[in-house]
C-alpha cells in the first residue's frame, strides 16, 4: 500500500504541484503565491528542501489555498517528514472538505501512524474520497487497507510461533432451557478469538481445544472434575513448557444460596445452578493442580460473561435480581496466572450489536490489534489499562445502555500475551 501511495505522490509532484484553484488566485497575494508555486515545481526535481521553502512563501501569501497545503504535504511526505505532511493535509481538508486527494492522503497517513493509528477516522476519510472519485485506483487501495485495519475480526499476523502453548476456547450461544436467554455473539466471539490465538499470539491450531455450546460433560472432560483434575487440557500441556490460555463467552451465574459463581453449560438448569454448572472454584483448583504437576509457565483466562445472574436479556435465575444476589468470586492462588472478567460484581456484561461481538471481547481484541500494529508487545497490565481507559468498555456501555461495565483483571500483570518476534 505504501509503495502505491508513494507512486501517486510522485505523479502529483511531477505534474500537478503548482495547481492553485482559480478562485484563490484572484487576490493579488494569491497571484504572487502562484509564482512561488511554479518555482517550487521546478525546484522539486533537484532540491526538495528549496521547493519546501518556496511553498512556505506561497502559503504565507495565500494561506486559504487548500491546493497549496496539499502540494506542500506531498513534498514533506516524500522527504519523510510525516508530521508536517499531516499538518498540511489536515489544513487542506479543513479548507476544502470535498478535496478527494487530500482526504485520501490524510487517510493513508492516519493508517500508517505507528504511534497513534486512527483507523476509524481513516476509514471515514477513505470512504469519502472514493465517493468523490469512485474510479480512482489509489483511493480504492487506501479504502481497502482502511477497511481491513478497522475490522477487529481480521487479526494482525505477527509470525510468532509458540509450539507448546495450549488454549481452550468456548462459545456458548444456545441454551436448551427456555429460561436462559441466548448469547447472540458468543460463537462469533470464540471463532475470532481462535484466529487471534493462531495469527497473532502464535498458537498452533491443533493445540486449541475449541468448543461451541459446550455441555457439562464437555467441561468435565476438558478441565477435570472434583475427583480428577487430569482432563484433556492436562494431557495436552507439555511439562515445563506450556503456556495456557482459556477463553469463554457465554453465561455465568452465582449459586443463589452461596454466591459461588459458575460457567453455564448448554444444558444448565437455572433452578439448579450448583448441580448443572461448572464452578469457577473447581476450575481454579484444577488449574492449580495442573500448574504444579506440569510446571506450567503461565495461565491466562478471559471470561466474557457476567456472574451476577443477569444478562442483556434479563435475569437467568428465577425470581432473582442482581441487587439481591451475593456474588462471591473465587480466589486465584496461582502466581503465574491472570484472569480477565468482562464486568465486576453485579454488573451486566453487554453486547456491541454494531460489531456483532460482546462489548468486552470487541475491545479485548481491538486493544491487542492496536498494540501489535503499533509495534508494541501486549502484556496483561497494558491490556488491563486499555480496557479500563476512556473510549473503551465502560464508556461504550454508558453510551449504549446507560449502565456501568468495568472489566476486572487479577493476577500477574507482567505476563506477556503477545511478544515481539
Amino acid at each position: 500500500m505504501k509503495s502505491s501511495f508513494f507512486t501517486f505522490i510522485l505523479a502529483l509532484v511531477g505534474g500537478i504541484l503548482c495547481t492553485v484553484p482559480v478562485a484563490t488566485v484572484l487576490a493579488a497575494d494569491c497571484r504572487e503565491a502562484q509564482v512561488f508555486a511554479r518555482q517550487a515545481m521546478q525546484e522539486s526535481r533537484t532540491s526538495p528542501a528549496e521547493a519546501i521553502r518556496s511553498y512556505d512563501q506561497a502559503i504565507a501569501l495565500c494561506p486559504e489555498s487548500a491546493a497549496l497545503h496539499y502540494n506542500q504535504a506531498m513534498l514533506y511526505y516524500a522527504e519523510g517528514r510525516v508530521d508536517r505532511a499531516g499538518n498540511h493535509l489536515e489544513r487542506a481538508v479543513q479548507l476544502k472538505p470535498d478535496y478527494a486527494k487530500a482526504l485520501n492522503g490524510l487517510a493513508h497517513l492516519l493508517l500508517t501512524d505507528k504511534q497513534d493509528p486512527q483507523r476509524q477516522r481513516a476509514l471515514e476519510l477513505a470512504r469519502k474520497a472514493v465517493s468523490l472519485d469512485p474510479a480512482n485506483s489509489y483511493f480504492q487501495a487506501t479504502l481497502a487497507e482502511a477497511q481491513q485495519s478497522a475490522n477487529v475480526d481480521i487479526p494482525p499476523r505477527t509470525g510468532l510461533v509458540r509450539p507448546y502453548a495450549v488454549a481452550v476456547v468456548i462459545g456458548n450461544k444456545e441454551y436448551r432451557n427456555p429460561g436462559i436467554p441466548q448469547v447472540d455473539y458468543a460463537i462469533r466471539d470464540a471463532s475470532v478469538m481462535k484466529q487471534y490465538l493462531i495469527e497473532t499470539m502464535g498458537f498452533k491450531e491443533q493445540n486449541i481445544i475449541y468448543m461451541e455450546n459446550a455441555t457439562l460433560p464437555d467441561l468435565f472432560k476438558t478441565f477435570g472434575n472434583q475427583n480428577d483434575h487430569r482432563g484433556i487440557l492436562y494431557s495436552r500441556a507439555r511439562k515445563g513448557k506450556a503456556d495456557i490460555f482459556i477463553y469463554y463467552s457465554g453465561h455465568g451465574a452465582p449459586d443463589p444460596d452461596t454466591g459461588d459463581v459458575s460457567l453455564l453449560p448448554a444444558e444448565a438448569d437455572p433452578g439448579a445452578i450448583k448441580l448443572t454448572s461448572y464452578s469457577l472454584d473447581l476450575l481454579y483448583s484444577n488449574l492449580y493442580k495442573m500448574g504444579a504437576d506440569k510446571e506450567v509457565k503461565s495461565i491466562t483466562m478471559a471470561f466474557d460473561a457476567c456472574f451476577s445472574g443477569m444478562s442483556s436479556k434479563g435475569s437467568i435465575i428465577p425470581k432473582a435480581s442482581a441487587i439481591g444476589l451475593r456474588v462471591k468470586q473465587p480466589v486465584l492462588k496461582l502466581d503465574n496466572a491472570a484472569v480477565f472478567t468482562s464486568s465486576r460484581g453485579n454488573q451486566i456484561s453487554s453486547w456491541y450489536p454494531e460489531k456483532q461481538h460482546g462489548l468486552f471481547t470487541y475491545f479485548f481484541l481491538k486493544h491487542i490489534k492496536d498494540a501489535v500494529e503499533a509495534g508494541h508487545e501486549v502484556t496483561v497490565g497494558g491490556l488491563a489499562e486499555a480496557l479500563n481507559d476512556v473510549e473503551s468498555v465502560n464508556d461504550y456501555s454508558f453510551m449504549m445502555y446507560q449502565r456501568s461495565q468495568e472489566p476486572e483483571v487479577i493476577g500477574d500483570r507482567a505476563l506477556v500475551l503477545v511478544g515481539k518476534e
